[in-house]
């Protein structure tokens, strides 16, 4: 049974979010399969043609080498996990074993908060400043407390603030 007109139209909307966000390696085997389930349910061959005109303005993303991004991904996805050599906003460089807990694309960056095993603590980590990255054997939990508590307002806040006065 063929998909319906709007899921098909669906699909080539995640295909273009996919070539604006996604390192190529990726974004490539999501248009191949994309361009392959809306052939066979005959909406034609003019999906290159209707990815063109659907234009996604959130700007530009920044690059992450293809081989970190696939790896930070995967061990996400079986939760192992990720040693990794780091670059802080100063410039220092450190070694730490984390668990990726939550993938996070925000403001044209991704990255994944988990527990630092390093500083014993939950911490963001963009995937740009990644020097190195190797997916371990070892599994951990999920939790789903710290997944669940992510939005917009906390993505990047370590620790919630209270007390504090604001004096104009």
């Amino acid at each position: 049974e063929s998909i319906h007109l709007h899921e098909n139209v669906s699909m080539v909307e995640a295909q273009k979010m996919a070539v604006d966000m996604l390192p190529p390696v990726v974004a490539e085997k999501i248009t191949s399969a994309v361009n392959a389930v809306v052939v066979c349910n005959s909406i034609g061959d003019n999906v290159p043609e209707l990815v063109s005109r659907l234009k996604i303005l959130a700007g530009t993303a920044t690059e992450i080498h293809a081989r970190t991004f696939l790896t930070v991904f995967e061990a996400w996805r079986t939760r192992r996990l990720l040693s990794i050599s780091y670059c802080d906003w100063k410039g220092n460089i450190t070694e730490r074993v984390v668990e990726p807990q939550v993938l996070i694309f925000h403001e044209m960056q991704w990255s994944i908060k988990g527990l630092c095993h390093l500083r014993n603590r939950n911490r963001p980590f963009y995937l740009q400043r990644m020097q190195s990255v190797r997916m371990q054997d070892e599994h951990f939990r999920a939790d789903n407390d710290l997944v669940n508590s992510i939005t917009l307002d906390t993505v990047f806040f370590r620790e919630r603030m209270s007390g504090i006065v604001i004096r104009l």
